[in-house]
């Protein structure tokens, strides 16, 4: 790397730290973020103790129609997050009173099968799923009662089935329950930071142009040279304003871990995660910045940037669906496949590296893919970005740019 492209690299990034708006911004975004893991302990107060204690009085009540005392004393023992009570009233009446006791819903059984109704069902609601595995073990105590086992030691039996789930990759520190938070939150940073880094490139290039700059700089220097200095200067912005919010989130989580690992299983984040993370941010974020910084060279107007952009800006919202879509399913042969498609590449292999153990091959065969997708962009931008010099006026048509290309 030259002097000059360090001197425009140099320049490009104390431009950014000189920004009020650059370095306000960054710092409300860390403390929101600081923040923002502190709220799941403080609106849950004592934690688990209050729900251990909490009264009869002030739980839930669920209508049981059609069984025996006998059932119902056991439901009572399944589910100690209600407040049973038998009732042979139509489960519409009862759910249509205007008691400001607190209903959930009736219960009917009978030996075909069971009901639960309810007056409104949210989607996250998984006490449904709860009071149907009740019923199910009570059922089973049942029979074992009657063909003569105590029922103390039928419950027992029943519900106190050791059960562990292993997840191999998660021995590795890869498993998706771990890994997915991190995975997701990275994810967005950098589509959010190519997005906005780009835009604000091309249209600082846009600018340069407009007020003839361009046309100075480029007799100073290579079109390349300043390409790649004006890319990697507001790279290294970027970089340091995610490391500064993910630094953020890392302290803060760190120092509530013990409210948020049932609620956000974050996991360990390794030295392993923190690298591929870096490589993959570089690689998704330099090539998209490239071809960004071309099509702001293509307009002589700053006011024209966000039209032209958008020829990049809708693929680019392709590949982050598609990344979005494999934090669900990493394993999937479509995302092993597009994660050596050359702008698909670092998203879908982040995600895989993240969530997978991947065989070291194929992580470098991706990363070889996008160095080379990336300096064929870098070279084609500068050609772009030395040609827009001649353009003013009416923005470039793709036909005429590709014959210019060409010479």
């Amino acid at each position: 790397m030259n002097k000059r492209v360090l001197t425009v690299i140099q320049f490009e990034f104390l431009s950014f730290l000189k920004y009020k708006l650059y370095v306000i911004l960054t710092a409300v975004l860390c403390l929101l973020v600081f923040a923002a893991f502190f709220l799941p302990g403080l609106l849950a107060g004592d934690g688990q103790a209050d729900v251990i204690a909490e009264p009869a009085a002030d739980r839930q009540i669920l209508y049981v129609s059609g069984g025996s005392d006998r059932e119902l004393a056991v439901l009572g023992d399944l589910l100690p997050e209600f407040s049973l009570q038998a009732s042979a009233e139509p489960a519409k009446a009862l759910l249509a009173s205007d008691s400001d006791e607190p209903v959930y819903g009736v219960l009917s059984l009978s030996v075909t099968g069971s009901e639960l109704t309810v007056p409104g069902l949210a989607m996250t609601d998984y006490l449904p799923g709860r009071i149907q595995r009740a019923v199910e073990q009570m059922s089973i105590i049942s029979s074992l009662r009657e063909a003569g086992m105590p029922e103390g030691e039928a419950f027992e039996r029943v519900v106190n089935i050791p059960f562990s789930l292993r997840d191999l990759s998660a021995d590795e520190g890869k498993g998706q329950s771990q890994t997915y938070i991190y995975a997701y939150i990275i994810l967005m940073l950098l589509y959010l930071s190519v997005i906005i880094y780009g835009q604000v490139v091309a249209g600082n290039i846009a600018s340069e142009k407009g007020n003839r700059t361009m046309e100075l700089l480029i007799t100073s220097t290579k079109p390349l040279n300043l390409l790649v200095g004006k890319v990697m200067g507001s790279g290294l912005a970027g970089l340091l304003q995610l490391t500064l919010i993910l630094g953020s989130a890392l302290v803060s989580y760190s120092l509530n871990r013990a409210q948020l690992t049932e609620l956000m299983p974050l996991g360990e984040v390794t030295p392993a995660m923190l690298l591929y993370t870096l490589l993959f941010f570089t690689l998704g974020y330099f090539t998209s910045a490239f071809l960004f910084s071309a099509l702001g060279s293509l307009v002589s107007r700053t006011e024209d940037v966000n039209r032209t952009v958008m020829a990049i800006s809708f693929p680019l919202i392709a590949v982050f669906m598609a990344a979005m879509s494999a934090l669900f399913n990493p394993a999937a042969s479509y995302v092993r496949t597009l994660s050596f498609v050359p702008f698909f590449a670092p998203f879908l292999m982040f995600v895989r590296t993240q969530m997978l153990v991947v065989p070291p091959w194929e992580i470098l065969l991706s990363v070889v893919i996008s160095l080379v997708t990336l300096a064929g962009v870098a070279w084609i931008s500068a050609k772009i970005y030395r040609l827009g010099t001649l353009f003013y006026g009416n923005s470039v048509k793709p036909k005429e740019l590709m014959r210019m290309l060409r010479y």
